[in-house]
């Protein structure tokens, strides 16, 4: 309760019962409670301030003031006992109030492994189905294929949770060292892992989660998944720029690829007054391919307009190609928005969500093709074409 051991199963006696209280007056007698745990509950749970200082290795909670009566916290303390914790062997999530000595913060960790008898009872409390608490931890440390009856399994997971509440102040420089940099804790820490995976040739496989490194695990995952992003952008526009011949139509296209998704957020946002979901961020993925196709499609249509019985006036080649293109990415556009339109009938609503948010950015992308592409066009050939060779600065393969 109040210090670095399980001094709180202290407190209980074997059958079941709370030392020091008088069943028939209710007044509890502290004389047979561990000094640290009296005193502890003393301060805590008194309606007075605490006037002293908590000993070292004691819990912040000894240093606070509760609004617990001491009537309530025997009641509690009561209860507790009558469940008969074996705190001496409880694992990590099986008690709200103990945890086991074998493997207990940074503290412990000298003491090792629960072995012999600590061993013997709790896998034998794992094997026992009616006890859900210890049925829950062996189906999360244990392998499925564990055999109750020879006690063998082909590994197990081991939890130990880093930081305590000692004296040292270990938990404060776990959770400020972790940040520094490359040589950090949680950087040295993240070489050790991969370290001893080389090391067991695959056998061991360690993962770290914690509550002051979940947000570093994120960051670095979303670092990777960033860079990836970009560098299918960067490979998206360097095809159209090799299939248009040009960077100024190339850059267009990708401009109005990704300024599709910001304006689809808007209309799902501001105007449909929609949730942004995790999985409608994945949209921009599905775009690169549908806007690069799109502007293929008009860029074709306008070459082809050269040999058409309209070659030689350029509003009828511009109509010529428009009215050509327009009409095969509507169709392309009506056929991928209507599959996504059929996928929004999965009772999912992440899916839901998805499917009509994907559709909604295709129509988006194909309005900016029809527009801002085409009048792209009509200024390259007009202003950045004419005159110009190929291999010149402006000329057909170059911008």
């Amino acid at each position: 309760l109040c210090s670095d051991e399980d001094a709180l199963c202290s407190v209980c006696t074997a059958d079941g019962k709370l030392k020091g209280l008088n069943p028939v007056t209710g007044e509890m007698n502290f004389s047979q409670w561990p000094a640290e745990v009296a005193q502890c509950l003393l301060t805590s749970f008194s309606r007075t301030a605490p006037t002293t200082t908590p000993e070292p290795g004691m819990n912040a909670m000894c240093a606070t003031q509760s609004s617990m009566s001491m009537a309530a916290a025997g009641g509690w303390l009561n209860s507790f006992c009558k469940a008969k914790p074996s705190c001496q062997w409880a694992p990590p999530m099986v008690s709200f109030a103990c945890s086991s000595t074998a493997l207990y913060h940074a503290t412990d960790i000298t003491q090792g492994l629960a072995k012999g008898d600590e061993k013997r009872v709790a896998l034998e409390k794992m094997c026992d189905e009616s006890n859900v608490g210890w049925w829950t931890v062996r189906r999360g440390q244990l392998a499925l294929s564990f055999d109750c009856k020879t006690k063998a399994t082909p590994f197990a997971r081991i939890s130990f949770f880093a930081g305590g509440e000692g004296s040292d102040g270990e938990g404060d420089v776990f959770e400020n060292e972790y940040v520094l940099g490359r040589q950090g804790w949680y950087a040295k820490e993240q070489a050790l892992e991969m370290q001893i995976e080389k090391e067991s040739d695959g056998k061991i496989r360690m993962m770290l989660f914690s509550a002051v490194t979940i947000r570093s695990q994120y960051l670095s995952i979303l670092l990777v998944d960033g860079v990836l992003s970009v560098v299918s952008l960067i490979l998206v526009w360097a095809y159209m720029w090799w299939t248009l011949e040009s960077l100024f139509l190339a850059s267009v296209a990708m401009f109005e690829i990704v300024f599709s998704i910001p304006v689809a957020f808007f209309v799902w946002t501001v105007i449909a007054q929609q949730k942004i979901d995790f999985f409608q961020v994945l949209t921009l993925y599905m775009i690169l391919g549908i806007g690069a196709d799109d502007a293929f499609i008009f860029y074709d249509a306008w070459q082809q307009s050269r040999f058409s019985e309209v070659s030689g006036d350029f509003a009828k080649r511009f109509a010529w190609a428009y009215r050509r293109s327009a009409k095969a990415m509507a169709i392309t556009t009506a056929t991928t928005c209507g599959s996504f339109v059929i996928g929004a009938a999965s009772p999912l609503p992440q899916v839901q969500a998805f499917c009509v948010f994907a559709a909604l950015v295709v129509f988006v992308d194909w309005i900016f093709c029809i527009t801002l592409f085409a009048s792209a066009v009509v200024v390259y050939e007009n202003f950045m074409v004419n005159g110009s060779e190929p291999g010149e600065c402006c000329g057909p393969g170059c911008c």
